[in-house]
């Protein structure tokens, strides 16, 4: 804690202090969704005697990656950067513990944030876009007026996708872990000693947490490398993995495999500011169906497209935000009051703006 309250002690004060006043209004108890609908998922590491709140579409992927080199040393990290998302994932669990445990209550824990505006988006492209999450376009396709039994459910709406989860709260039904709140999901009020890392400075606050946990230069070293500048090639051949190996676990039909499904991954990259959105998609460099189930292939195609474009951070930064606003363009004033409700404590806990992107 010493070379935290070093660094940004203001900084984080004012953070810890902000969740600690929401936590205080008796509102947040009487709330059905904050405790006892969704597991709340802690990390723990041993070695460095920290816990970490697992917090999907918020970074959840990269805290994973960093569970195993903190635990298991630096010696496989090109392979881990690699992997799919789900096996990543399946080999961190190994450290969970409950939020209820000694080491938990003993050690200082990292909670996580984002906006829940960009959280949303991000879920929507992951879970539907990217056909990641195929029972939950099934379910949003029977809500339409004039349901048709498709095979593929391929043109959900982001708007669709929204009033999905406002009907989900209004029935009282649990929410999914890709888009449920983060309050609900870390029960911040129950840990009394945290930092908060939030997503909009996600690389600074990793960084600084990592080193005020004393974490060896070898294993921090490698970490940021894969934070800033190996970002991009240790981010794109996992996506692109774990997009095309559930596709293959979950294929209905001809719109969510081949071209079509590579085209989407493409237009997620530009959504996500990796690949600039003036590229278009390289028809030509796929000759055979084989090439569109290659992750390699696919990897390299994409990789390459970015090295020949290379944008700036803030160029990035402009295109996420940009993709964001077209998407909340769409949706109604009434969709967005109830999504602002639902969400209302992680606005209030993590000082997030109640406007729609715009």
């Amino acid at each position: 804690m010493t070379y935290l309250n070093q660094i940004y002690p203001s900084e984080q004060s004012r953070r810890i202090n902000r969740i600690n006043k929401v936590c205080k209004e008796k509102d947040i108890f009487r709330n059905p969704i904050y405790k006892g609908k969704n597991s709340t998922f802690y990390y723990y590491s041993p070695t460095y005697n920290f816990t970490y709140c697992k917090v999907t579409k918020s970074g959840s992927t990269f805290w994973m990656q960093i569970f195993n080199i903190l635990e298991n040393g630096v010696e496989n990290t090109e392979e881990l950067f690699s992997e799919g998302r789900t096996l990543v994932h399946y080999l961190a669990n190994k450290f969970t513990v409950k939020i209820e445990s000694h080491v938990r209550k003993k050690s200082l824990s990292v909670i996580v944030s984002r906006d829940p505006f960009s959280r949303l988006f991000s879920a929507f492209i992951d879970r539907s876009y990217l056909f990641l999450d195929d029972d939950v376009n099934k379910n949003i396709l029977q809500l339409r007026p004039t349901w048709v039994n498709k095979l593929c459910p391929d043109d959900i709406t982001f708007k669709e996708f929204l009033d999905f989860i406002i009907l989900k709260v209004e029935m009282g039904q649990t929410l999914n872990r890709h888009w449920a709140p983060i309050y609900n999901l870390c029960r911040p009020c129950d840990v009394s000693a945290y930092i908060l890392v939030k997503q909009e400075s996600f690389s600074k606050d990793v960084e600084q947490a990592l080193k005020a946990f004393s974490v060896p230069d070898e294993k921090l070293d490698t970490i940021l490398s894969a934070l800033h500048e190996l970002k991009i090639e240790t981010t794109i051949p996992g996506i692109v993995q774990t997009v095309l190996n559930r596709n293959k676990i979950t294929k209905n039909g001809t719109c969510v495999c081949g071209q079509k499904l590579i085209q989407r991954i493409w237009t997620a990259f530009k959504i996500q500011g990796y690949l600039k959105v003036t590229i278009k998609f390289p028809r030509k460099l796929f000759n055979s169906s084989g090439q569109y189930d290659n992750t390699s292939y696919v990897s390299e195609v994409i990789l390459a497209a970015i090295k020949r474009n290379k944008m700036t951070s803030s160029e990035m930064k402009r295109q996420r935000y940009k993709a964001l606003v077209d998407a909340y363009k769409k949706i109604r004033n009434e969709t967005l009051t109830q999504i602002v409700d639902i969400y209302k404590f992680d606005f209030k806990m993590f000082n997030y703006s109640t406007i729609a992107p715009h």
